[in-house]
C-alpha cells in the first residue's frame, strides 16, 4: 500500500473514530455516582473498540478535540493530494468503499448500541420510578395509621409498622420476635384460630365475615380492642402468609360500651321508676332496682349505704342493701360497714367529697394508701360512689365496684348514675314526707285514744302508766319518766318510769334548786320545753350523775302545766345524740297537757276520796274508842285504824308517866308491833312523846335521823325516814302520844297535820274514857284481890305458908316475875321468903345494911320505890342481883307495923316495865297487910319448918304484937 492509501485509511478511521468519540463524549452511555467524583464510562462497545475499559471526561474530551484537528489536517491533505494526483481515486476508492462498510456497520453498531442506551435508559427510570413508588409504598406502609402486619402461617410476626409498633408498645424487633398469641387474650386467640382455620379450608379469606373485633394485650398490660382484617398471602398458588391490618377501635368501643350503660342505666332508672311507683315501700323494692342496675352495666356489686349519728354525734354509715354478681364476695355482712366511720378508718376524702355533692370514682391502685387496703381486702379494682342527699342533707349514697377489671367512669356514666341517686332521693323524701303523714295521722289517733282513756282514769299511778305506754310506743323509745312536784314545791319525785332502775322509782328526789338538777328539774323551774342534743355540751344546767350512769346521751323535757302551775314534767331520754327535734317537742307537750289535765283531776278525786275515807275511818275510830271496854283492845285498834288511816308503815301509841317522866309503847301497827318490845329506852333520854307533850301540838319530822326529839340511842334503833307525833292530851292530862312512821322519807302537809290533831283529839278522849273505867276496874279488882289474900294469908298460922301464899298472890296480882320478902334485924335485912328466883337457896343466906341497896333504901326511909330500870339506879346493889337475878324493873314497898318498918316486900319483871300509881298503891296495901300477918304469926308463937324451923330449933322466942322495929329480926336471930 502506497503512502496515499495509508493516510486514505488513517484519514477515514480517524473520522469515524472521531465522530464515535464526539458522540459518546457528548452522549455517555452510563452513570455512575460516586461520593468522591462524577466519572463517565463508556459502553461496552467502545471499550471493546479501543481496548480500555473506562475513560474519564476531560481525557475523551481532549483526545476528541486532538483527532479532530489532526484528522481536519489529513483530510485537507488528502484534498489536496486528490486533485493534484486523480489517479488516487482508483487505488484508494476501494478502501473508501471498504472503509464506509466498516464506517456502516460503526454506526449500526451505533444505533444498536444507542437503542441498547435507551434500553438502559428507560430501565434505568422503570427502576427508578420503582425504586420511588417502593418508597413510597413503604412511607404510605409506615405511616399508615391502621397496624399493618405480616405473619407466617405459625402466627409469628414477620414484619409490622409503625402503628404496630404504637399500638403493642414494642419496638420492631420485640414483635418480630412475638406470635400473635402473645398479644390476643385467650378468648380473643381462640376465635382468631377458629377463623383461621376456616379460611384455609374454604381457601377463602373470609371477607363477609370481616372485620373482626380481638382484645390485645399491650406491652403495658393494658387491653385494647382492635378491628382486624386479614388476607392471605399467595406465593405460586400456596398460602405464604397472612398480611392484616388493625384499627384501634377501644375508644370507639369505650363509647358505644358507654353508650349502652348509659342506656341501659336510664333502662334501669325507668325500671326503677316504676318499681317505686308501684311497691308501697320503697326498701322492698331496693334489691330488684339493684339486681337490674347491677345487671345493666356489667358491674360486680352494687350496694346502698345509710348515714346515720352516733352517740356523740359522728357521722357514721352502715350498708343497708347489696347486690352482686355471681362469684363475687357479698359483703353486707362485712363487720367492718357497719358502723362505718369515714374519719376512723382514713376515709375523710370520701365523706369531704360526697357531702359536698361530689362522687368518688377511680382505680383503687391510683387511691390513698388507706383507701387501698380497705377496698383491695373486697377484691375491688374500680369503684363509683354517688351521694343521696335527701331534704338538702347527705343521706348516704349508692356505690358500684368493679371486682375483674380496672374500670374507666365516664362522665356520661356518672351523670346517669347520679340520675338514679336523685332519684332515689326524691323516693326516700316522699317516703319520709309519707311516712311523717301517717305519723301525723297515728299521732292524733293515739292522742285522741290517750285523751279517752285519760278522762276515765282517776289513779294518779295508771295515768301515768298509761302515759308512758303512749310516749313509748309513739316515740319508739323505752328511756321515759314522769316526775312530780311534790307537796312542799321544793323537790321533785321520780314517780314513774321506764328503762330506770326499779329502785329509783318513788325514791329519787330532787332539789329544784340544785344546781346539777337536769333537764326535767329544768323543764318544771322555768316552766319550758327543753332539749338537749348532746348532753356532753349541754350548758344550762348539770347532768345528774344518774343520767351519765345510764349511758344518756341526749333528751327532751317537757313541763306539765295546771293553770301557770308546773306539777311536774315529762322526759325522753336516748343513749344517741341529737335525737329530738321540736316537732318531737309539740306532740310531747300535747301529751304533756293532757297528762296535766288528768293528774290535777286524780289528784281532785283522790282529795275527795280520800276525805270520804277520812272521815269514815275517822267515824269508825270514834266508834271503836266509844264501844271499847278493854284497854290493851282498844289500843291496839287505834293503831291499826290510825296506820291505815294516814297510810303508814307503822303507827304505835305510846303512854306517858308524867310523874316518872317516862313512856310505854303499848300498842303498834305493821311490822312496828314486832319491833316496841326491843326497843329500850334510857332514863331522861329525848323521845317524840315527850317532845309532843311538851309542845302541846303536833310535830312533823320528815328527816328523822336530823331531829334534836330523838337520843342517838333511839336513832340507832329506828329505821323510818319520816315520823310525825300526835298528842293524847285529855282535860290537860298527858296521856301519851300517836307516833306516825314512814319507812320513806315524807312530806307533812298542814291538811296531814289537821287531820292527825283532829283524829287523835277523838283517840284521847277514848282513851280517857277508857283510862278510867280501867281505874275503876282495876281498883274494884284490887280490893277484891286484897281481901282474898287476906283471907288466905290468915286461914293458916304458919309464918312459911303466909309466906308462901302472899308472893304466889303478889307475882299475880303485879304480874311479875320475881317477888321477895325482907326482914329487918339491927342495921341487917335479909331475904326469908322467894318466889321465881332461879336459885330459891339463897332465903335466908343473904343479908346487907338497911340503907343499902333498893329494898334497904325502902327499909331506911319507910317509902316505896320503883325501878323502870335498875340497872341505871345507883341504889341497885349486885347483892339484889343475886336474889332477883335476870330483872330489869323493879318495884318494893316497906312492912309497916304501927309505923315501924320490919322488912321489904318488892316485885320483879325481867321485861322493861313502867310501874303506874294504882300499882304502888296496890303494893303498899299489900305490904300492909302482909305485915300484920307476919307480926300476928310471931306473936302466935309459931314455929315455922324449913330454914324457919331450923332457926326455931336454936333458940324459942315468942314476939308479941307491938314488937318495936327490929325486933322481929332479932328474935329471929336469936333462934338460929
Amino acid at each position: 500500500m502506497n503512502k496515499f492509501d495509508v493516510w486514505s485509511v488513517a484519514l477515514f478511521s480517524t473520522f469515524a473514530l472521531a465522530i464515535i468519540l464526539v458522540w459518546f463524549s457528548i452522549f455517555p452511555l452510563a452513570l455512575v455516582v460516586n461520593p468522591n467524583d462524577v466519572i463517565f464510562e463508556s459502553a461496552a462497545v467502545l471499550a471493546a473498540i479501543f481496548g480500555f475499559t473506562f475513560i474519564t471526561s476531560l481525557r475523551i474530551r481532549a483526545l476528541t478535540v486532538g483527532w479532530i484537528l489532526f484528522s481536519t489536517a489529513i483530510l485537507i491533505n488528502l484534498l489536496d493530494e486528490f486533485t493534484q494526483t486523480p489517479e488516487l481515486w482508483d487505488t484508494t476508492f476501494p478502501n473508501l468503499l471498504q472503509m464506509s462498510s466498516l464506517l456502516i456497520i460503526a454506526i449500526g453498531l451505533y444505533a444498536v448500541e444507542r437503542e441498547r442506551q435507551r434500553n438502559v435508559a428507560r430501565a434505568r427510570q422503570d427502576q427508578q420510578q420503582l425504586e420511588k413508588s417502593r418508597a413510597q409504598y413503604q412511607e404510605l406502609y409506615e405511616n399508615a395509621t391502621d397496624a399493618i402486619f405480616t405473619l407466617d402461617l405459625a402466627g409469628n410476626f414477620v414484619s409490622s409498622n409503625r402503628a404496630t409498633t404504637a399500638l403493642l408498645g414494642y419496638t420492631p424487633e420485640e414483635i418480630r420476635a412475638k406470635n400473635i398469641g402473645d398479644v390476643l387474650t385467650p378468648a380473643s386467640l381462640a376465635h382468631a384460630v377458629e377463623m383461621l382455620e376456616r379460611a384455609i379450608t374454604t381457601q377463602s379469606n373470609l371477607k363477609e365475615l370481616q372485620p373482626w373485633d380481638y382484645e390485645i394485650v399491650g406491652k403495658d398490660g393494658a387491653r385494647l380492642t382492635a378491628q382486624v382484617r386479614t388476607r392471605f398471602i399467595w406465593d405460586a398458588g400456596n398460602i405464604a402468609g397472612i398480611q392484616g391490618i388493625a384499627r384501634d377501635v377501644t375508644a370507639q368501643k369505650h363509647a358505644e360500651a358507654t353508650l349502652r350503660r348509659r342506656d341501659a342505666i336510664l333502662e334501669s332508672f325507668t325500671f326503677a321508676a316504676e318499681q317505686f311507683l308501684t311497691t308501697p315501700n320503697w326498701q322492698a323494692a331496693i334489691p330488684a332496682i339493684l339486681a337490674r342496675l347491677g345487671q345493666a352495666t356489667a358491674l360486680s356489686r352494687v350496694y346502698i349505704f345509710e348515714n346515720y349519728l352516733d352517740p356523740r354525734g359522728n357521722l357514721l354509715s352502715n350498708q343497708r342493701f347489696e347486690w352482686v354478681a355471681p362469684g363475687i364476695t357479698p359483703q353486707i355482712d362485712n363487720p367492718e360497714l357497719q358502723g362505718f366511720d369515714f374519719t376512723a378508718v382514713g376515709f375523710a376524702r370520701w365523706h369531704e367529697l360526697m357531702s359536698g355533692g361530689k362522687p368518688v370514682f377511680g382505680h383503687v391502685r391510683e387511691m390513698p394508701a388507706a383507701e387501698q387496703a380497705m377496698l383491695a381486702a373486697e377484691d375491688i379494682k374500680s369503684i363509683l360512689c354517688v351521694p343521696i342527699f335527701v331534704a338538702n342533707q347527705w343521706w348516704g349514697f349508692i356505690g358500684f365496684d368493679e371486682c375483674v377489671t380496672e374500670r374507666v367512669w365516664t362522665e356520661v356514666e356518672i351523670d346517669a348514675l347520679h340520675t338514679i341517686a336523685n332519684t332515689l332521693s326524691a323516693v326516700i323524701a316522699r317516703a319520709r314526707a309519707q311516712t311523717l303523714a301517717d305519723t301525723r295521722l297515728n299521732e292524733q289517733t293515739a292522742l285522741l285514744q290517750l285523751s279517752q282513756d285519760l278522762l276515765t282514769l282517776t289513779d294518779t299511778q295508771k295515768i301515768m302508766d298509761r302515759v308512758l305506754q303512749c310516749v313509748n310506743e309513739m316515740f319508739e323509745t323505752n328511756l321515759t319518766h314522769i316526775w312530780l312536784v311534790d307537796d312542799t314545791g321544793e323537790h321533785i319525785i321520780l314517780s314513774a318510769g321506764t328503762g330506770w332502775q326499779a329502785g329509783h322509782i318513788g325514791t329519787l328526789t330532787i332539789p329544784l334548786d340544785d344546781p346539777a338538777i337536769g333537764g326535767g328539774a329544768w323543764a318544771i323551774r322555768n316552766r319550758q320545753i327543753v332539749i338537749m342534743d348532746d348532753i356532753a355540751t349541754e350548758q344550762r344546767f348539770v347532768i345528774p350523775a344518774l343520767a351519765i350512769a345510764h349511758g344518756i346521751q341526749s333528751g327532751i323535757a317537757v313541763p306539765m302545766l295546771a293553770g301557770e302551775c308546773a306539777i311536774g314534767a315529762i322526759a325522753i331520754n336516748s343513749p344517741r345524740a341529737h335525737q329530738f327535734t321540736p316537732d318531737h317537742a309539740r306532740v310531747l307537750a300535747l301529751i304533756a297537757n293532757d297528762t296535766a289535765e288528768a293528774l290535777e283531776r286524780a289528784r281532785l278525786f283522790a282529795a275527795e276520796t280520800q276525805r270520804a275515807q277520812y272521815l269514815a275511818q275517822l267515824n269508825e275510830i270514834r266508834r271503836a274508842a266509844l264501844s271499847a271496854i278493854n284497854l290493851p283492845e282498844l289500843l291496839q285498834t287505834l293503831a291499826d285504824r290510825l296506820g291505815e288511816l294516814f297510810n303508814t308503815d307503822g303507827c304505835h301509841i305510846s303512854l306517858w308517866n308524867d310523874t316518872t317522866r317516862q313512856i310505854h309503847i303499848v300498842a303498834a301497827s305493821g311490822d312496828w308491833r314486832d319491833k316496841i318490845d326491843t326497843l329500850t329506852f334510857a332514863p331522861g333520854e329525848p323521845t317524840l312523846t315527850e317532845a309532843v307533850l311538851r309542845a302541846g301540838r303536833a310535830l312533823a319530822v320528815e328527816e328523822i335521823h336530823t331531829t334534836p326529839y330523838l337520843s342517838h340511842h333511839l336513832l340507832a334503833q329506828i329505821t323510818a325516814q319520816s315520823a310525825m307525833a300526835l298528842p293524847l292530851i285529855a282535860d290537860e292530862e298527858k296521856i301519851g302520844a300517836v307516833i306516825l312512821l314512814y319507812d320513806q322519807p315524807h312530806h307533812f302537809g298542814a291538811e296531814d297535820i289537821a287531820r292527825g290533831e283532829q283524829a287523835v283529839a277523838q283517840v284521847a278522849l277514848a282513851l280517857a274514857k277508857s283510862k278510867l273505867f280501867v281505874q275503876v276496874q282495876e281498883h274494884a279488882a284490887r280490893l277484891s284481890a286484897l281481901h282474898a289474900i287476906d283471907l288466905a294469908i290468915t286461914s293458916t298460922l304458919e309464918l312459911d305458908a303466909r309466906l308462901a301464899l302472899l308472893l304466889t298472890h303478889t307475882l299475880e296480882q303485879m304480874r311479875g316475875d320475881v317477888a321477895n320478902v325482907f326482914l329487918s334485924h339491927g342495921d341487917q335485912l335479909t331475904v326469908v321468903a322467894q318466889r321465881g328466883a332461879q336459885n330459891p337457896a339463897l332465903a335466908g343466906q343473904v343479908s346487907f345494911p338497911i340503907g343499902t341497896g333498893a329494898a334497904g333504901w325502902i327499909a331506911q326511909t319507910g317509902e316505896p320505890l320503883a325501878l323502870a330500870e335498875v340497872h341505871h339506879d345507883p341504889r341497885w346493889l349486885e347483892i339484889e342481883a343475886s336474889s332477883t337475878e335476870g330483872v330489869v324493873s323493879y318495884l318494893g314497898a316497906p312492912l309497916l307495923v304501927d309505923a315501924q318498918v320490919i322488912g321489904v316486900l318488892d316485885v320483879s319483871t325481867r321485861a322493861p316495865r313502867e310501874f303506874t300509881d294504882e300499882e304502888i298503891d296496890f303494893l303498899m296495901m299489900l305490904a300492909g297487910q302482909a305485915a300484920i300477918a307476919i307480926e300476928n304469926a310471931l306473936a302466935n308463937d309459931y314455929r315455922p319448918r324449913g330454914a324457919s324451923a331450923q332457926r326455931a330449933r336454936r333458940g324459942d322466942v315468942h314476939l308479941r304484937r307491938g314488937t318495936a322495929p327490929g325486933t322481929l329480926c332479932r328474935q329471929l336471930q336469936h333462934r338460929a
